[in-house]
């Protein structure tokens, strides 16, 4: 599915997406696009599953990295899903990062995080990565990654 232009806002240098008490932030984020997919690419009301955001970078109009992002509460299962389907959906790039922001990672996801993590690697080419309260990644221009800080 192709995003309308519309819906891009240009990111500076420092991205960031909020809701809740947790959060998603982008350092390095010069030439990025981000997409506020739930409310406004679906809106409200929509019942498609979806991600609440996706950063990504374009070179000669091919996307060369894209970031979902989805901020939930407690539903580690749900926040995993709505990435996958995301990933279905928008998804254009080889160079893929999922991350869920949840309020707390429980040890009882532990066994569902691991499958997951081993499952978007092999079939969505996506790295997932599932973290608590709020996520500050650096983007590396030089080799197309990121990195998470702490």
């Amino acid at each position: 599915m192709e995003i309308e232009e519309e819906y891009k806002e240009i990111c500076g240098s420092i991205a960031t997406c909020q809701e809740n008490n947790r959060s998603f932030t982008l350092k390095n984020a010069i030439d990025f696009v981000k997409v506020k997919i739930d409310g406004v690419v679906f809106p409200k009301g929509d019942k498609t599953t979806r991600c609440d955001y996706l950063f990504l970078k374009e070179e000669e109009q091919q996307r060369i990295i894209e970031i979902f992002v989805e901020l939930k509460g407690k539903d580690v299962e749900k926040a995993v899903k709505q990435l996958e389907q995301s990933i279905e959906m928008f998804a254009q790039s080889n160079k893929r990062y999922a991350f869920a922001v949840v309020t707390n990672v429980s040890t009882q996801f532990n066994t569902l995080i691991q499958k997951k993590t081993k499952e978007f690697k092999q079939k969505k080419h996506a790295d997932l990565k599932v973290r608590s309260k709020a996520v500050l990644c650096d983007y590396h221009t030089d080799t197309n990654t990121l990195s998470i800080s702490q």
